[in-house]
C-alpha cells in the first residue's frame, strides 16, 4: 500500500506540473501494479486504490482524453461499490 501511496502522490507531482501525459503513463503501470491485488483485497487495499482513479481522471480531462477520464471514473466507482462505504 506504500507503493500504491508514492504513485498517487507522484501523479498528483505530474498534475501540479502540468504534464498530464506522463500522469496518464503512470496511472496505467500503476494499474497494473495493482491488478495482482484487487481479486481479493483488503479493504485498506481496496480504499487506497480506490482514490487512484479520481487523480486519473483529472489528468487525463486536462489533457482532453475525455475516454480515458471516463474510464477512470468509471474504475473509482467499481472500487467505491466493491468496498461499500466511505473510508477516506
Amino acid at each position: 500500500m506504500v507503493i500504491g501511496s508514492l504513485l498517487r502522490s507522484i501523479a498528483h507531482s505530474l498534475l501540479s506540473t502540468g504534464d498530464y501525459a506522463e500522469a496518464i503513463r503512470l496511472t496505467r503501470d500503476a494499474v497494473d501494479f495493482y491488478e495482482p491485488h484487487l481479486a481479493k483485497p483488503s479493504p485498506t487495499m481496496l480504499s487506497v486504490y480506490g482514490t487512484h482513479p479520481l487523480s486519473w481522471s483529472m489528468a487525463a480531462a486536462r489533457h482532453d482524453d475525455r475516454a480515458a477520464a471516463r474510464e477512470f471514473l468509471e474504475e473509482a466507482s467499481v472500487a467505491a461499490r466493491r468496498l461499500g462505504h466511505d473510508s477516506n
